[in-house]
């Protein structure tokens, strides 16, 4: 009996997942603000109670998956949430959010060393919690951040895992210079280059007087596990450039990471898996017959297209399928731990993340852990302790701007369908392309651009309180901390692609290794006096700051094929 009884739950089980999958379908639809109409751009929709969601396009619509009886999440900062439930043949849906008033007793960071509330910040200051940030299902910091904050502009810089994106929150202040605003995490000024990786020595796509990195690389805030911060803080007005100097020219972004709190220790772990697929194919043409392909390419590329008998094959080979139909599978692992006493409080995580690309041989991977204590002496003494290590790797491809044809993306666009590139008996052997310089699947299988990197981050705070009255305070507030990454990237071309074959010494090699270290010290003088119908607050303090930054970049050709450094 109790075997049958298992044998008709699995059927039942079986059955109940079979109806649901036919049930799925392809959710569209638009987002608006109800006053105005405007599009929504970078508006978060995701399928509640799942990693499942996308963000709305230029022209404010969406597209993704969803199953009947699913619940959509509209999200925009500034704006209500709304929810809708998908029902049975629901047409393309039209969204409009309301505006939503800000709460205006949130306590806010308006600079190195003070707080206030947010209806009393004399600057333009938003706010996103950390919840908010692991709602959509991003990958990186950076990228989480899209969405989330009125009139914050965030490109990607590349389709590839982990990449890299470009954020603007102020507007163009340059035609040539960088736009990216300052990072703040917990009070101390971190780094947040795009290295360049080098590929664009080979393909190259350096651009003159473009602010987008042309290598694909990863903004090192990128780093930053999304799951350990609190709230995130942007500040856009000039009184931002006042606090931190020209370098926030281009805006504030103040991270302050999850701290401890007293009571019984509280353990999280959350386990998350999807995929990434390509949404839709550019297409090709087809070729019916040899004088279609003679009259687009000649007679000797079409006499390709035919069979050992010399009739016309009828081949049709769907080289975007081949080259981008990757299963991009994604694993990600976090482990936390919060807890404390009276005196002392501890906050520690872990991520593990492994994602693959919808390309051969490209993925992420990151390993990172953070440990942030904080210890009172007295009632007058506070010392805080935050560290952080990250080790990330990354396998690019090459994917981005190209003006050597290497690109894959530009090559099977020359590249017609009833030609065979494929390596037709899995050696990793493939014939050149007739019609490009480059055969865009053996470019893939045996190009190497990679990425590794090693950060740590630390910080320190003191707080000691030098006298407290009814209506008065002073406080001394010390902040230093450090930013140190090792970067080093590997770009490889073997001899033997076709890519190489018009070269005087074929098979090239970059190798890029990059150090920084930021240093920072802050000493300050905080008094606050409260007075009838009035609160004021003045500090004075000074910065102390340190850069050091060094790379170095290698570039050799006449390559030996198993030599793959210089």
């Amino acid at each position: 009996m109790k075997i049958n009884i298992r044998l008709a739950f699995l059927v039942i089980c079986t059955l109940g997942f079979q109806i649901m999958v036919a049930q799925s379908s392809k959710i569209a639809g638009t987002i608006e603000d109800a006053e105005t109409g405007d599009p929504l751009i970078g508006a978060q929709v995701f399928v509640k109670g799942t990693f499942v969601g996308t963000t709305t396009d230029d022209k404010g619509t969406f597209s993704l998956e969803a199953s009947t009886s699913d619940v959509l999440v509209v999200a925009y900062i500034g704006y209500k949430t709304q929810e809708k439930t998908i029902t049975p043949g629901m047409g393309p849906l039209s969204v409009d959010l309301e505006a939503d008033v800000l709460r205006q007793d949130a306590v806010v960071v308006t600079g190195l060393a003070t707080t206030v509330k947010r209806r009393n910040a004399a600057n333009a200051v938003a706010v996103v919690s950390g919840d908010d940030l692991v709602n959509a299902p991003t990958q990186t910091l950076d990228q989480a951040l899209s969405g989330q904050f009125a009139g914050v502009n965030i490109r990607r810089n590349t389709g590839a895992p982990g990449g890299g994106v470009n954020v603007n929150l102020r507007g163009s202040s340059t035609l040539t210079g960088s736009t990216q605003p300052l990072y703040v995490i917990d009070g101390v000024i971190v780094n947040n280059d795009a290295n360049q990786s080098g590929v664009d020595v080979v393909t190259k796509s350096t651009g003159a007087g473009s602010e987008r990195p042309q290598g694909q690389p990863t903004n090192r805030i990128g780093d930053i596990n999304p799951n350990d911060i609190e709230s995130i803080e942007v500040l856009k007005g000039a009184s931002a450039a006042a606090i931190y100097g020209a370098k926030a020219s281009n805006g504030v972004i103040i991270i302050n990471t999850k701290r401890g709190r007293g009571g019984k220790t509280q353990f999280n772990f959350s386990s998350r898996t999807g995929s990434s697929a390509l949404l839709k194919k550019m297409g090709h043409r087809v070729f019916g017959n040899y004088d279609e392909a003679e009259e687009q390419y000649g007679a000797d590329i079409a006499s390709l297209g035919n069979d050992a008998s010399g009739n016309w094959a009828g081949n049709d080979f769907d080289y975007e399928e081949i080259l981008y139909g990757e299963n991009g599978k994604l694993i990600e692992h976090t482990l936390s731990a919060i807890g404390g006493n009276e005196r002392t409080q501890f906050y520690i995580g872990g991520q593990y993340m492994d994602e693959g690309g919808i390309i051969k041989n490209t993925g992420y991977k990151k390993l990172s852990g953070r440990i942030n204590v904080s210890h009172r002496f007295s009632e007058k003494a506070k010392l805080s302790v935050a560290t952080n290590l990250i080790r990330s790797e990354a396998d690019r491809g090459v994917t981005g701007n190209d003006n050597t044809n290497m690109t894959y993306g530009f090559s099977i666009g020359f590249t017609p369908s009833f030609i065979d590139i494929r390596d037709t008996d899995g050696d990793g052997v493939f014939p050149d392309n007739p019609t490009n310089p480059s055969n865009p699947l053996e470019t893939a299988e045996h190009f190497v651009n990679n990425e590794l990197t090693h950060r740590a981050l630390g910080s320190m705070t003191f707080d000691y309180n030098l006298f407290k009255q009814a209506n008065q305070s002073l406080n001394f507030l010390g902040v230093g901390g450090a930013d140190f990454y090792n970067q080093e990237n590997e770009v490889f071309i073997p001899p033997f692609l076709q890519i190489e074959e018009s070269n005087d010494e074929p098979g090239q090699s970059v190798m890029t290794t990059t150090d920084n270290l930021n240093t920072n010290l802050s000493l300050n003088l905080v008094h606050k006096l409260k007075m009838p119908g009035m609160n004021f607050n003045t500090t004075a303090g000074l910065q102390y700051e340190t850069y050091d930054w060094n790379s170095v970049f290698v570039h050799a050709t006449g390559m030996i094929p198993t030599q793959t450094n210089v």
